[in-house]
């Protein structure tokens, strides 16, 4: 199982957007290319399709991002250990799939934010998708993580099969939770003392939008 998973990038978004404005000489979001929702997998840098060292950076950046202690990950240090080419086989398969779509954002050759949504493998469950995003600390309050959320919701909402897009979020997430709702998810339900972190229990709500 890809271990970059829904439940793990719905957690990671703690800031999705703020008032932080870029230090002198860093980038700005309208300096980075916008992905195409057309497109299941792609790349924020160029609007290309992800090539096989995207894998490898993808690899380099969940360990950053774990790292960073107060993060809502339920993903901890070293439990991380996927392979470059596990991860070029996970993007090969959400590429051959109508259901999925897989986001990333570069900054020149290093990937500092992820988005995936995982469509359902049955025909039962094959209108649904998990959706996951998280993005490297110094990249956000910029308004990137908003972004690839509107077009993950676009995407669906024009993909013609999903019907359902649902995430994952700690209950204490409030800026994330109204970035959510906000876009158009509702809570569904609350799961209790659903993730260990930082030493005591957290709830996790369940949101989902339907199309």
């Amino acid at each position: 199982r890809h271990l970059v998973e829904p439940l793990l990038l719905g957690h990671g978004e703690e800031e999705l957007e703020g008032d932080r404005r870029p230090a002198a000489g860093e980038k700005r979001p309208g300096d980075l290319d916008h992905h195409r929702h057309a497109r299941p997998v792609v790349r924020a840098q160029d609007g290309g399709p992800v090539r096989p060292e995207d894998a490898a950076g993808v690899i380099a950046y969940i360990p950053r991002l774990v790292e960073v202690p107060g993060l809502d990950l339920s993903l901890g240090p070293g439990e991380f250990q996927l392979s470059a080419e596990q991860e070029a086989q996970f993007i090969r398969q959400v590429a051959a799939s109508d259901t999925s779509l897989f986001l990333v954002v570069a900054a020149g050759d290093e990937i500092v934010g992820v988005l995936t949504c995982q469509g359902g493998k049955r025909r039962a469950t094959r209108h649904v998708s998990t959706l996951g995003i998280s993005l490297a600390r110094e990249w956000r309050g910029q308004g990137l993580g908003t972004a690839l959320m509107r077009q993950a919701v676009e995407w669906a909402r024009q993909s013609g099969v999903v019907k359902r897009l649902e995430l994952h979020v700690f209950c204490r997430n409030a800026h994330a939770l109204h970035i959510y709702q906000a876009l158009g998810f509702e809570i569904e339900g609350q799961s209790r003392r659903a993730i260990f972190k930082d030493g005591q229990y957290l709830d996790d709500y369940s949101m989902s939008i339907l199309f």
